[in-house]
C-alpha cells in the first residue's frame, strides 16, 4: 500500500501494522498524525496563493447576517455550521442535510463529527462542511485524563501533563493540513461507494451493505470526487478541501489484506473563499461545493453582477499579512471519556508538496 515501506509493490494495511509496530497507527481518525498520511500516500497540496487572512481575527462579517443573542454565541461553532447550512439551503432547498457520517475500516465503523449535504431523491452525499473547533474540541476529549474520585493531586497533575503532551503529539502544527480533513473526505468517497453498491442488483433491498458488496467495485477504477468545507472562528474566509478518491484506494480499507497491484496515492488540494464580496457569498459557497449543480440555485447573488466589486464591500480593512490559520482557541468543551477507540487507520502524508 506504501510504496515508501516496499520498493516492488504497495502494502496491505495490514502489512503496515505490521511493520510499524512501535507508532501506534491502529488509533481513531482524530488521533491521525502526518506518519499516518505518509503510510497511505496522502498528500495536501500547498495552494499558490491564498487570500490574505486577519491575524487578529476580527469579527468577520459573515456572522454579521445572524441574529446573535449575545457577543459569547458568535464563539459557538454551531452557530457558524448553522451560518453554512442556511447559505446553501438559500441556494437550493431540495439539498438536505445529515450529520451521521461514518469510516468504515473493514467491518468497523467511526462516526465522523461534521454535516454532510444528500442529493434530493437518494442517499448519494455531496459534500460536507464543519468548523475547526469541533475538531479541537474533540481531539481534546480523546485524550482527557480519567480522574478517579481519590486521587490525589500530585496524580491529577501528572495526568494533566501526560494528557497536553498526547494532545500536542496528535494536534498538527499548521491546522490547513490536518489529518483529520482526509478521514471525512474519505468517508464521504466510502459513502458514495456504498450508494452504488446497495443500489445495484445485488445490493437492493439491504440496509447494510458489507465488504463483500464492494468487492466488485474495487476492479471497475470509479473516482469519487469528494468535498469538505472549513470554518474558522472568527476568520475572514473558509478553506475548501477536495479530492477525487479511486475505488482501488478504498479498497484498502474494505479488505485489510488487499495490497494494490499499484501505487494509490490520493492528493488533497486546498483553497479558499473569502467573505467578501457579500453579495455573492452565497452562490460563491454553493458552487464550490456543489460544480454539478450549479444554475440550479441561485438567490439574492444573482441580483446584481455588478455587486461583485462594490468598492464598500472590498476595502473595509483587510489585512494583506501573509496566511496562517490558527485553528482557534481550545475550548473548554472536551468530551469526556472519549479515550482510546479500538477502531484504527492508517492514512495520511505529509503535507509540504508544492503544487
Amino acid at each position: 500500500m506504501a510504496s515508501s515501506t516496499s520498493q516492488n509493490r504497495p502494502l496491505s494495511i495490514n502489512q503496515i501494522l505490521r511493520q510499524n509496530p512501535r507508532d501506534q497507527l491502529y488509533v481513531e481518525p482524530l488521533k491521525w498524525t502526518h506518519e499516518h498520511l505518509r503510510h497511505l500516500e496522502i498528500s495536501f497540496v500547498e495552494p499558490k496563493e491564498l487570500h490574505a487572512f486577519d491575524p487578529v481575527h476580527r469579527e468577520s462579517k459573515l456572522w454579521d447576517t445572524i441574529n446573535f443573542t449575545s457577543s459569547d454565541e458568535l464563539l459557538s461553532q454551531d452557530v457558524r455550521l448553522k451560518a453554512v447550512e442556511d447559505f446553501l439551503k438559500k441556494a437550493d432547498n431540495k439539498l438536505s442535510f445529515e450529520d451521521d457520517l461514518y469510516l468504515f475500516f473493514h467491518k468497523k465503523q467511526q462516526k465522523l463529527d461534521c454535516t454532510f449535504s444528500v442529493e434530493p431523491g437518494d442517499d448519494i452525499p455531496l459534500a460536507a462542511f464543519l468548523d475547526y473547533m469541533t475538531i479541537v474540541t474533540k481531539r481534546e476529549g480523546t485524550v482527557e485524563p480519567r480522574l478517579k474520585s481519590q486521587s490525589t493531586n500530585t496524580s491529577i497533575e501528572i495526568s494533566k501533563m501526560k494528557s497536553v503532551l498526547k494532545l500536542k503529539k496528535i494536534t498538527p502544527e499548521n491546522p490547513l493540513y490536518d489529518p483529520f480533513v482526509a478521514a471525512i473526505l474519505i468517508a464521504l468517497a466510502q459513502a458514495q461507494q456504498r450508494a452504488t453498491a446497495s443500489s445495484r442488483p445485488h445490493g437492493k433491498g439491504k440496509e447494510v451493505v458489507g465488504p463483500e458488496d464492494l468487492k466488485p467495485l474495487a476492479t471497475e477504477e470509479r473516482k469519487y470526487d469528494v468535498r469538505l468545507l472549513v470554518t474558522f472562528q472568527k476568520d475572514a474566509t473558509c478553506i475548501l478541501y477536495k479530492s477525487v478518491i479511486s475505488s482501488t484506494f478504498l479498497a484498502k480499507f474494505n479488505d485489510l489484506d488487499y495490497a494494490p497491484p499499484t501505487s494509490t496515492p490520493m492528493r488533497i488540494e486546498l483553497s479558499d473563499i473569502p467573505f467578501k464580496p457579500r453579495i455573492s457569498l452565497h452562490r460563491r459557497i454553493f458552487n464550490e461545493l456543489f460544480p454539478e449543480r450549479q444554475g440550479t440555485g441561485g438567490d439574492s447573488d444573482e441580483r446584481s453582477s455588478n455587486s461583485e466589486a462594490s468598492p464598500t464591500d472590498e476595502t473595509s480593512g483587510s489585512s494583506e499579512s501573509k496566511f496562517a490559520v490558527i485553528g482557534g482557541t481550545v475550548a473548554n468543551e472536551s468530551t469526556s471519556g472519549s479515550s482510546e477507540s479500538q477502531f484504527a487507520v492508517i492514512g495520511g502524508t505529509v503535507a509540504d508538496e508544492s503544487a
